[in-house]
């Protein structure tokens, strides 16, 4: 079995969903900002091929962007990633995904499941002690890449919507748990968080709540926190690469929307009203997340 120091990788948190669509990319990002703005030093990993995060820290168009292929040689050939790091915000760190990353799933379906699985813990030892939290985007549908998130992570949040699909996305992770176990005896779930719920959808929700329970016997792996719709937030933050606690800076700091109606200011881009409700529930989120880690963490010192 390899060798590796897991006490450098406890804090390292999987977000993962076997099915695309879930807010999951989106919810790293925002999850990143609200942990560095109380001082947590975050990394964030984009194991995805579309490299979406990039486009959510707005630094896809950077020269340095190397869609990915960093994060590819790692995995595949073990180069160094200590010098992949790219400053995205103050705090926060990210090891950027890409078109670089296409070939990585086939090569590791190559390897033993040993190797294959552990590939992304070997990258990241060296350095994921420097952190307070690291976060990996785990990319949809992935298999081998999905198993190589979950070898490396102490923990696992899984972020769901109400629909049957998404619910079907769930139980896919709890199947790579099984996989990767043998080789990762630490990995835990964190919680699962319901998102893009729809306020007037209350029966939908507690028919997901219900599913969620008999998944696990339990409501205790469900989050409270429960991250609303307001799909017109999301494009928005993604489509100027803002951060949700920084729009609604924007917003604060901004015309009213009386003013702008009236013709009395002017504003190059439109902030929804939801924005401070969406905020609200990151933050509230980010909240359970520190408290689940301070409990898990409390409980492996006291045995």
């Amino acid at each position: 079995m390899t060798q590796l120091d897991r006490v450098a990788l406890e804090r390292v948190i999987a977000v993962i969903n076997g099915k695309g669509g879930v807010l999951k990319t989106f919810l790293t990002a925002n999850l990143s900002g609200f942990f560095a703005a109380n001082g947590y030093r975050v990394l964030v990993v984009d194991l995805d091929q579309q490299g979406s995060l990039a486009r959510d820290y707005g630094v896809r168009d950077d020269d340095d962007y190397d869609h990915g292929k960093a994060l590819a040689a790692a995995l595949m050939v073990q180069a160094a990633l200590t010098n992949a790091r790219k400053s995205v915000r103050e705090n926060i760190d990210l090891i950027p995904g890409g078109r670089h990353l296409s070939g990585v799933s086939g090569y590791l379906m190559t390897k033993t499941p040993e190797q294959a699985i552990l590939s992304l813990a070997q990258a990241l030892e060296p350095f994921a002690g420097e952190y307070d939290v690291v976060l990996l985007d785990g990319p949809p549908g992935d298999q081998a890449i999905q198993n190589a998130a979950l070898g490396a992570a102490r923990w696992a949040i899984i972020p769901t919507k109400s629909d049957a699909t998404s619910l079907d996305g769930l139980e896919q992770v709890n199947d790579r748990f099984e996989q990767v176990l043998p080789y990762n005896a630490s990995i835990d779930l964190l919680g699962v968080v319901l998102t893009d719920v729809d306020s007037s959808a209350k029966a939908i929700k507690r028919k997901a709540i219900r599913q969620i329970h008999d998944m696990f016997g339990s409501d205790e792996p469900l989050f409270k926190s429960v991250i609303r719709h307001a799909s017109a937030v999301v494009q928005t933050a993604r489509d100027v690469g803002k951060l949700v606690l920084e729009l609604e800076r924007d917003a604060n700091d901004g015309p009213q929307w009386w003013e702008i109606r009236r013709g009395e200011a002017s504003s190059d881009t439109y902030i929804p009203s939801s924005v401070t409700g969406l905020a609200g529930d990151i933050h509230s989120l980010a909240s359970e997340i520190v408290e689940r880690l301070a409990a898990g963490e409390s409980e492996e010192d006291g045995s």
